[in-house]
């Protein structure tokens, strides 16, 4: 896991907390999107408040699909926002996880 996943592959890390979670993290590049998923809400915010990403969701992994207008894009080295087709859904292909 040291370059870009292009295509419609979910790389899971195990770790033992949440600060060794945010740590891999921050060690890293900023990526493109990063999801939170906990029945705990300040462990979603924590995710928010201590790291930085190109987008963030906080439980919801889909919620871009019904924003046809919402741009994708990064931060740091990556490209500007690249506009959702007119379709609002864009193929997996298009999307970039880095860890």
């Amino acid at each position: 896991m040291q370059e870009e996943i292009f295509g419609p592959i979910l790389p899971l890390v195990t770790v033992r907390s949440l600060d060794e979670a945010i740590e891999f993290i921050n060690r890293r590049e900023k990526p493109l999107a990063l999801y939170a998923f906990s029945n705990n809400n300040q462990v979603v915010n924590q995710m928010l408040e201590r790291t930085s990403s190109g987008g963030f969701g906080g439980n919801d992994g889909f919620l871009y699909l019904t924003l046809p207008a919402l741009p994708l894009g990064g931060v740091g080295e990556f490209l500007p926002p690249l506009p959702i087709p007119e379709t609002g859904c864009c193929p997996l292909s298009c999307y970039s996880f880095s860890s």
